[in-house]
């Protein structure tokens, strides 16, 4: 008997101190988003963080933007550090597994230094969510963060922030790239680019910040981040407009095709061969002219040849002249079919890139047409 009472004493001993160290929800700080600064007022700290956490006791009430979340700050010398010195200021343990998007100004993005520090410690630290979007602002990252959206009372930035990066990467105006994707990109093919969020009426996302070996080179816009995509055979669907006989013209882009091949290996002169299917969203005829005119349509389709063309060479000429930034993968791409040339070239790229020779030749083909108006 005092063996079986012995025995149901230690399982109950147990079980009763199995969630000695559980700790509610409402006592956890769960960030959904990070922004992150140089700090402007405490040398011993250069780096400012700013978290932004639900207010879960707002849930179901209604509430304003300013209720759904609190937002916290603190200097700090490594990510690290700032959960630690919130963790003891707030009483309430920092949990950083549900993080969504982590926000750097251009300021820390082009301090070599801090950016590889923040990103080695994700990077090891295994309680950080590894696929959290990454986001570069031109100005303050808090700034941005603490905006508030007067015409979405029910949203808060980091929920405005996932929705844009769902919703709208098929318009190709940015891509979307998570953190590991980044250091990825970084150290295997040298470049990368992040997307810029701009602080205007409400928040945007276009374009992007690029960088090359950790170091930032420059922006690019929403046109030259839909011809990388296009060149890269990455894009979705996608709208042009263009100046055609003296009227707009308004074309859709779908299934893009797009295929690089080196044609002369001595001289390392590539050719894209780009097809694409057309839709016309909206054009003004001459009232003797109709659109379904086999020689209207092709004299339209030679014409979006020509734009698009002038576009894409554009765009490369300025990723080799001015950035000398290998977006479009010409590297990779020797590598993987022209191992031999790839092993010449690959320790001079920097000074081979800018000078290679590549011609772009489009073919579009209007599949669809809009109404005669």
């Amino acid at each position: 008997m005092k063996k079986i009472l012995l025995i149901f004493l230690c399982f109950s001993m147990i079980f009763m101190t199995a969630c000695w160290d559980m700790i509610d929800l409402e006592d956890r700080i769960l960030p959904y988003s990070l922004a992150i600064d140089l700090s402007t007022n405490d040398s011993k700290n250069p780096l400012l963080f700013c978290f932004s956490y639900p207010n879960i006791n707002a849930l179901g009430k209604n509430p304003t933007q300013e209720e759904l979340v609190y937002i916290i700050n603190v200097n700090a010398k490594s990510l690290f550090d700032a959960t630690n010195e919130l963790t003891s200021r707030e009483h309430h343990p920092i949990f950083l597994k549900h993080l969504n998007v982590l926000l750097m100004s251009e300021a820390v993005f082009t301090n070599e230094m801090h950016l590889r520090q923040i990103l080695d410690g994700i990077q090891r630290d295994y309680l950080i969510n590894k696929m959290l979007y990454l986001l570069i602002t031109k100005a303050s990252a808090q700034d941005l963060l603490e905006k508030k959206l007067e015409s979405k009372r029910q949203e808060t930035i980091e929920g405005l922030f996932v929705s844009l990066l769902h919703n709208e990467q098929e318009s190709n105006k940015f891509t979307p790239i998570r953190i590991m994707e980044f250091i990825h990109d970084i150290d295997k093919r040298k470049v990368a680019v992040i997307p810029l969020a701009i602080s205007a009426d409400d928040i945007e996302i276009t374009g992007g910040g690029l960088f090359k070996d950790y170091k930032f080179v420059g922006y690019i816009d929403e046109d030259m981040n839909r011809d990388v995509c296009i060149l890269n055979d990455k894009a979705h669907t996608t709208e042009i407009y263009l100046d055609y006989n003296e009227t707009n013209l308004s074309l859709q882009l779908t299934h893009i095709n797009s295929k690089k091949r080196l044609v002369k290996e001595d001289e390392l002169k590539f050719e894209y061969n780009i097809k694409i299917d057309g839709q016309i969203q909206e054009y003004i005829l001459d009232e003797d002219k109709k659109i379904d005119s086999s020689e209207v349509t092709e004299n339209m389709e030679k014409a979006i040849n020509k734009f698009i063309e002038s576009q894409l060479s554009s765009t490369v000429e300025k990723l080799q002249k001015e950035y000398n930034a290998d977006v479009l993968g010409i590297l990779e791409y020797l590598h993987k079919f022209h191992p031999k040339i790839y092993k010449e070239v690959e320790a001079n790229w920097d000074s081979i890139f800018p000078h290679i020779d590549i011609d772009v030749k489009v073919n579009v083909k209007i599949r669809r047409r809009g109404l005669n108006v």
